[in-house]
């Protein structure tokens, strides 16, 4: 083998290996864009979005946790979760967390979240369990507003339905009484014509 053989060789290893480097360069390149791609999403989601620990604290919240809730991430990452739950949900909640342990998704459930002013805010969740690192992946949706729609819609059903029920009764009972009316009259009829 000759210098220049080497010299080849030598530089055919340096562009390979240069060849290489700019391949995991631009693979660091594409992962850091899908990475902030992904953040981006997650930051400016519309929904409630959170990472979760097992431990029963948020690891990771998205800005609209703030936007709905008034808390700042701080706030609701340094006490469990729970504190935050309406006292009545507390339970269903806590059976919801311990099927998410047991690795079971969460579709649909409703619980309410307190406001930083006092109020209560209806949260309806979706989550994942990633048991093998021990968190949760969720999105909840503010939906305060449809339940509110909702109760004041069952609040109306209810006073028509009671209307409803009081005019059937009043026509009711006026035809009854006019049917009485008619039947005595109609008696005294005939009990004249009889007589005579």
């Amino acid at each position: 083998m000759t210098s220049t053989d080497t010299a080849t060789g030598a530089a055919e290893n340096q562009a390979v290996r240069r060849e290489q480097l700019a391949d995991r360069e631009a693979l660091t390149r594409r992962a850091e864009q899908a990475e902030e791609a992904l953040s981006h999403f997650f930051e400016k989601s519309l929904d409630l979005q959170c990472v979760a620990g097992l431990d029963g604290y948020f690891k990771r919240l998205n800005s609209a946790w703030t936007t709905h809730l008034g808390w700042t991430r701080k706030e609701l990452t340094d006490k469990p979760f729970i504190a935050f739950v309406h006292p009545d949900d507390r339970e269903a909640t806590a059976a919801v967390f311990d099927n998410l342990a047991a690795d079971v998704p969460t579709i649909l459930f409703e619980n309410r979240y307190r406001h930083r002013d006092g109020s209560y805010r209806w949260l309806q969740w979706n989550a994942r369990p990633a048991s093998d690192h021990l968190l949760i992946y969720a999105t909840a949706r503010d939906v305060t507003r449809s339940k509110s729609l909702e109760r004041q819609i069952m609040e109306i059903a209810d006073r028509e339905k009671e209307r409803l029920g009081r005019e059937l009764h009043d026509g009711l009972c006026q035809s009854l009484a006019g049917v009485a009316a008619l039947s005595s009259t109609l008696s005294r009829m005939l009990a004249t014509s009889d007589e005579t």
